[in-house]
C-alpha cells in the first residue's frame, strides 16, 4: 500500500528527529530515493506523488537550519534525488 510507504517515511523522520536517530536518517534518505527515482510510478500514481510532495515539504520546514551542514547530510542528498 502506498500510504504505508508515506507512514514509513513519516516514521523515519520522527526518529530522526526527534530520538536522533542515524537508522532513521538512513531510512528516510533511501524512502526519498526510492520514490524520485521510479519514473513510471511519478506517471501511473500522481495523487501519492502529490501526498508525497506535501509530506517532504513539511519535513524540510521542520529541520534545523544547520541539518545539511552536519557531517552525515553535507553531501546534501536531496540534491541528486530532487533533480
Amino acid at each position: 500500500n502506498d500510504i504505508l510507504l508515506l507512514g514509513e517515511m513519516q516514521y523515519a523522520f520522527i526518529c530522526l528527529l526527534v530520538g536522533q536517530s542515524v537508522q532513521g536518517l538512513v531510512q528516510w534518505k533511501n524512502i526519498i530515493d526510492l520514490l524520485t527515482n521510479c519514473c513510471d510510478a511519478l506517471e501511473e500514481k500522481q495523487d501519492f506523488y502529490l501526498k508525497f510532495i506535501e509530506s517532504l515539504m513539511f519535513q524540510l520546514k521542520e529541520l534545523p537550519k544547520d541539518f545539511f551542514s552536519d557531517q552525515l547530510t553535507n553531501d546534501n542528498f536531496l540534491n541528486e534525488s530532487l533533480q
